[in-house]
């Protein structure tokens, strides 16, 4: 397996209607040297349930921190050159990530 290059981080806050859409289209990717990290913001849904069925680490907060201040605290935890943020309704294309592999 790869080191991974990229670090995708996703805060989510009620997301279950875009979780498995966001996170299908995240690892259908061409380039496959990535990490994704969930932040878990409080999600009174099924979001946090969902995402467990993929490979990406879920950091349990619980409660609603924010947009930035999850984000800010995820990077913390990145050790790749490269971080990229997402919201949770984004789809990304199968290529998005190409030019940092």
């Amino acid at each position: 397996m790869l080191q991974p290059t990229i670090t995708i981080i996703i805060p989510i806050l009620n997301g279950e209607k875009y979780i498995k859409t966001c996170l299908d289209s995240i690892y259908a990717q061409t380039c496959k040297n990535f990490e994704v990290i969930i932040f878990d913001n409080g999600p009174k849904d099924r979001t946090i349930e969902i995402a467990r069925n993929y490979p990406a680490k879920v950091i349990e907060n619980g409660t609603n921190i924010g947009w930035a201040k999850a984000n800010n605290l995820c990077v913390k935890q990145a050790k790749t050159k490269y971080v990229f943020l997402l919201n949770i309704d984004t789809n990304t294309s199968r290529r998005t990530y190409r030019d940092w592999e």
